[in-house]
């Protein structure tokens, strides 16, 4: 009769085990914020202004969808909210297009020209879309990912300091030849809102 086979308790990933995956998670993670830190800026906010409009249009339909299923005044407000706020997001990211109000923007909502104004408005709108149900549940955690990367540019991006302290806008003279300077607004590069 064979003896019974003695409980071998499972195997314990060992000290050097774990510390060769933790080198591995820390060498993965350290390539990926250098393949972010050689993207050029300018093609980094490109990027975000899409996810911005993208995540700003969704979230707005979202709201308007819960306007017909309102049951309180609570949730009506919640939803005027919703639609408000992603439509300001929206027409901030086209503001571009429309330099009237591009003018009014930057005189009444200054903070979204910056980019920790713009993370903080981002993740405020993640705490708002929380209480908006299970759909709104995933669109949460999809701003709250847009502001957290909107952060890590702010702070480990070597170009983007350099482009926020550069000068914003340029004048120069017009083609005309005149005696009075007349002085046209040309937009450079570092008048990129990142």
């Amino acid at each position: 009769m064979p003896l019974p086979k003695a409980d071998v308790p499972p195997a314990q990933p060992t000290a050097n085990a774990t510390a060769a995956m933790s080198v591995k998670g820390k060498q993965a993670v350290s390539k990926y914020i250098d393949a972010v830190n050689s993207t050029d800026i300018v093609r980094i906010n490109g990027y975000l202004r899409v996810a911005n409009i993208f995540t700003g249009v969704v979230f707005g339909i979202m709201g308007i969808f819960d306007l017909f299923s309102v049951d309180s005044y609570k949730s009506f407000l919640v939803s005027i909210y919703v639609i408000v706020l992603s439509a300001l997001l929206v027409l901030f990211e086209f503001r571009e297009k429309f330099p009237k109000l591009e003018a009014k923007t930057k005189e009444n909502f200054g903070f979204m020209f910056t980019g920790f104004g713009r993370s903080v408005y981002i993740l405020i709108i993640a705490f708002l879309s929380f209480s908006q149900g299970t759909f709104g549940i995933i669109m949460g955690v999809g701003f709250l990912l847009l502001s957290a990367f909107n952060f890590f540019i702010m702070w480990n991006h070597p170009g983007y300091h350099q482009v926020m302290r550069g000068q914003t806008t340029t004048y120069a003279p017009t083609a005309e030849v005149s005696t009075t300077s007349t002085e046209v607004y040309v937009p450079t590069a570092a008048g990129v809102a990142v």
